[in-house]
């Protein structure tokens, strides 16, 4: 890989006029942005659908997109929506804040409206309702069941018998709730249709996306449900143990993450089935993907269910080279950058050194900076941390974001990504989430005019001082 750089910004942070970045004009203006201002990666977090908490990291499923980022000004161009349908919705009036309670009560309305109209789509539909089946058709009976069951988690479902996903009782609901599910697919044809589009532009314009695998998959999601074998879960399907990390920089408390624990030995003997699967969904739709919490490949931190926090757990060995070796037998070594920070992260470093992945720094936590090697991902900031100049500040640092921004870009680190917050030199209010709290998280916004022909030639200046165009 040559030096290179990137900007960090979810789709959820876009502008738009309906509460919620999406695939419409703004992620194309900010292409064209990422391409005038010499930036070559444009990274997102996953593109999952969100549940509780609003959390991309806990998505109800690998494979089905987040219906949010579907534009609605593209479906009223495909005529499968009117502006009055819309007009008829409040998405949140807050330019700057995404409002999930908002989001949550009216956006699949207005989106199952389009499936009455879909007339020339129906073809179109049905090639990707087939090509798709292995993940879509129990993704559509999921959601569809949440709906039927008042949106319980699955290890809830008053019915046993579909709450084991048993083959009799999927058919039986699978006829009952036939329409729900269409409905649901086509939702699902609308995002991957317009994030397809939107993939076309940026291969056109040479800009390339990082996508993010998460290590665990939420409990009330249908990675598990349709695949319990692979998860410790006991005879009522509920969890026996939970993830999370004990105390750290973050959380005198640990972080309780509260999902399921994979059963390693089930995944072993089908080859790691469920890790390939999900790699290779995202392999279809991204140049490179991002590992997180790649220290779990080596060792793992675990909670009895029913914990109050993370305080108090075991570690526990995890898949290490076995899992890797699955990986790089089916996937491009060269494509994967992992997240090996967190408690004791040595260890997970030889892991590093035997995958051949990108590692990541981060700007925040090295002492020694100008010592940042190669073969590695270099961030200002990330997701989970304070913004640039919220980090400055508290460390009464007087550089600028700029001087910092590009005092890390002289680094030997082979690729640099900057979070949009930190090359507009925002502080903490506008970070994306602090782990361990639940609420208020992942709703930062960017404002269309904070993103101008002045950045894009300050930051293309900065990349061309630091050797990264």
């Amino acid at each position: 890989m040559d030096r290179s750089s990137g900007i960090l910004l979810h789709i959820s942070s876009l502008p738009s006029d309906y509460g919620i970045g999406t695939f419409g004009k703004s992620a194309y203006d900010f292409a064209d942005f990422l391409v005038d201002s010499g930036t070559a990666y444009w990274q997102v977090l996953p593109l999952g659908q969100t549940g509780y908490g609003n959390s991309p990291y806990e998505p109800f499923s690998s494979f089905a997109g987040n219906p949010y980022f579907i534009d609605l000004d593209l479906l009223v161009l495909d005529g499968l929506l009117t502006y009055n349908d819309i007009n008829k919705f409040s998405f949140g009036k807050n330019k700057g804040k995404v409002s999930y309670p908002k989001l949550y009560n009216q956006r699949i309305e207005v989106l199952n409206l389009s499936y009455d109209n879909m007339g020339k789509f129906q073809k179109e539909f049905d090639l990707f309702k087939s090509s798709n089946s292995s993940w879509l058709k129990p993704y559509s009976l999921f959601m569809s069941l949440k709906e039927h069951f008042k949106m319980k988690p699955w290890y809830l479902w008053p019915d046993m018998g579909i709450r084991k996903y048993e083959d009799a009782s999927v058919d039986e609901y699978g006829k009952l709730l036939a329409n729900r599910m269409d409905r649901i697919s086509f939702i699902q044809f609308l995002f991957y249709k317009q994030f397809s589009n939107l993939l076309d532009y940026l291969k056109k314009i040479h800009i390339k996306l990082i996508g993010d695998l998460p290590f665990y998959v939420s409990i009330d999601s249908c990675d598990v449900w349709s695949n319990q074998r692979y998860f410790m879960l006991d005879e009522n399907c509920l969890p026996t143990l939970l993830s999370g990390v004990p105390r750290d920089a973050f959380s005198k408390k640990g972080q309780l993450w509260g999902t399921p624990i994979y059963n390693w030995d089930e995944l072993k003997s089908s080859d790691y089935e469920l890790w390939i699967q999900r790699i290779n969904h995202l392999h279809k739709y991204f140049d490179m993907i991002r590992i997180d919490h790649f220290r779990g490949f080596n060792n793992y931190w675990t909670v009895p269910y029913g914990s109050k926090n993370a305080k108090y757990g075991t570690w526990n060995k995890g898949p290490g080279k076995d899992l890797i070796d699955a990986i790089n037998d089916s996937f491009n070594k060269k494509i994967f950058i992992a997240e090996n920070l967190g408690f004791e992260a040595k260890e997970a470093n030889k892991l590093l050194d035997y995958s051949g992945y990108l590692g990541i720094k981060v700007m925040q936590f090295e002492e020694k900076l100008k010592k940042t090697e190669k073969n590695n991902t270099l961030y200002t900031s990330t997701h989970d941390t304070p913004t640039l100049l919220g980090w400055a500040k508290k460390n009464k640092i007087s550089c600028s974001c700029d001087e910092l921004i590009y005092s890390a870009g002289k680094t030997d680190a082979t690729l640099l990504i900057v979070p949009m917050q930190d090359y507009l030199n925002l502080n903490n209010r506008s970070r994306m989430n602090i782990p361990g709290k639940k609420k208020n998280n992942w709703r930062w916004r960017l404002i269309p005019e904070d993103i101008n022909g002045e950045l894009s030639k300050r930051i293309y200046d900065m990349l061309i001082k630091t050797e990264r165009i």
